[in-house]
């Protein structure tokens, strides 16, 4: 008879034990690394994404306000326009009703303004767009109604501007009567009202006289300011704003209404492209302050700097050089954008 001798397990040894938890440590531990690993790349991919989304979108915007600017009709320039606005009408302000130059900028804002300081900003002017509003009737005289063939998208206060290419006149709208189609350009009791005494279609006479008598085929537009900055975003983030005038009287004539349009621009550095010698092509580039005839640009080059709105996401990234300013030391990804666009009512193209 053969005897089998059965031991009970009699658990494990301490250095059996110290060997399991010495290798689940070793897995536990490369399961952190790989899962910090993961998140880490997850969230500088997720950070890259926004903040070349945001460079892209704010330069093609920027690009296509500046190469729109400056548009009035085919009378050219707003050299070539005479304003009717009342300067000493109540609520007129001269940066939104003096229609200058198509082009304006402010370099290295001292943070008194709307701007971040240190940044930069520009304004562009014009009309937008084809006209589908156009004078049906030749002005008996300068001071006459405008008749017109549709007048539903205007609206009394407007202000508009009216062009035939040989000049313009920008002026508000004191009454719109769609039932017979007519603007009317009296002096008006809103504000700013028209008053020039001094215009050349009547001097001296109606103070509500535009500068001519236009004929059929005249067209009228919507005049629009913009001016684009940096400035602090409702999330506290820089951003990206606009800042519009209301020319439909929508929100009260020559208020100004500013939209947050691109979150994580944090600066703007602008160079202004100047023809020295009228063959439409930039010899020299400067700063706003610097430009000799803002009229006499013809290009601008808009230097960019987006940001991650995340901390930590990049420590590894050096600082970066911006124009003079360093930015760094936040572990924020940031990437700099520069767009060169030219102003194609002033080259011809």
């Amino acid at each position: 008879m053969i005897v089998v001798n059965r031991r009970s397990q009699a658990g494990l040894s301490l250095v059996e034990i110290m060997v399991a938890l010495t290798l689940g440590l070793i897995l536990t531990a490369g399961l952190i690394q790989l899962f910090v690993s993961n998140q880490r790349s997850f969230s500088l991919t997720a950070a890259s994404g926004r903040v070349q989304e945001s460079g892209r979108m704010a330069s093609e915007l920027l690009s296509k306000a500046i190469r729109n600017a400056d548009y009035w009709g085919c009378a050219g320039g707003i050299s070539n326009a005479v304003n009717n606005l009342d300067p000493t009408g109540s609520g007129y302000n001269d940066a939104t009703f003096g229609f200058k130059e198509g082009l304006d900028g402010t370099d290295n804002a001292d943070g008194s303004g709307v701007e971040l300081a240190g940044t930069d900003s520009f304004i562009v002017r014009g009309v937008g767009g084809d006209s589908n509003i156009t004078i049906t009737k030749v002005m008996e005289q300068a001071s006459a109604n405008l008749h017109v063939n549709d007048s539903s998208s205007l609206a009394d206060d407007d202000i508009v501007y009216i062009t035939d290419c040989r000049g313009g006149d920008i002026f508000q709208a004191t009454n719109v009567n769609a039932s017979n189609g007519t603007v009317v350009h009296n002096t008006g009791n809103s504000s700013p009202g028209n008053y020039n005494a001094g215009n050349p279609g009547c001097p001296g006479s109606n103070a509500h006289c535009l500068s001519q008598v236009y004929d059929e085929g005249a067209s009228i537009y919507v005049p629009y300011f913009e001016q684009y900055y940096i400035a602090a975003g409702a999330s506290g983030e820089p951003a990206l704003f606009m800042r519009s005038a209301d020319y439909g009287g929508s929100g009260g004539v020559g208020s100004i209404q500013a939209i947050e349009l691109i979150e994580g621009i944090e600066d703007m550095q602008i160079l202004y492209g100047e023809d020295l010698d009228g063959d439409y092509t930039a010899e020299v580039w400067r700063d706003a302050g610097s430009v000799s005839d803002m009229g006499a640009v013809v290009a601008l080059r808009v230097s960019l700097l987006s940001r991650s709105q995340e901390t930590n996401v990049a420590p590894d990234q050096p600082d970066i050089n911006f124009f003079g300013k360093t930015y760094g030391g936040d572990g924020r990804l940031r990437r700099q954008y520069t767009i060169t666009a030219s102003i194609r009512n002033r080259i011809g193209g």
